[in-house]
């Protein structure tokens, strides 16, 4: 997502260091495609510029960064809801399947986490990919 909009100008510093750290990690991994994280404040903050995701996050969720690596050097991020405290130490199946999970997350994903007829899908269940 990191692009030229004038309104992630003061961002850009805490997005450029967070895309260095998993530029890193696919390097030191080369046998991995995939990685969960929690996502970087200036992330949440960019996601509700430029999608309106919700950057206000309720008690007892956090918000994640799930990355493919496309190509050495080329990572595409997505920014989804789960539990707050779910791990992010996982195998490389582990980490796919929580991209599929957060790749479709919105603000109406949210809104149907949190509310308070059930109780949240784990991140470990396929939530289904953007086409």
């Amino acid at each position: 997502m990191i692009g030229s909009d004038p309104r992630l100008d003061h961002l850009m510093p805490e997005l450029v260091a967070v895309l260095g750290s998993d530029l890193r990690f696919f390097r030191r991994r080369p046998d991995r495609r995939h990685r969960i994280r929690l996502a970087a404040r200036a992330e949440v903050q960019e996601a509700a510029i430029r999608v309106g995701l919700r950057p206000v996050i309720p008690a007892g969720f956090r918000a994640y960064c799930g990355l493919r690596q496309i190509a050495p050097g080329l990572t595409h991020r997505v920014i989804g809801y789960a539990p707050e405290g779910i791990e992010t130490d996982v195998s490389e199946a582990e980490a796919a399947q929580a991209y599929a999970f957060l790749a479709p997350h919105n603000a109406a994903t949210l809104n149907s986490l949190v509310a308070p007829s059930g109780a949240a899908p784990s991140p470990s269940h396929d939530g289904g990919r953007r086409g």
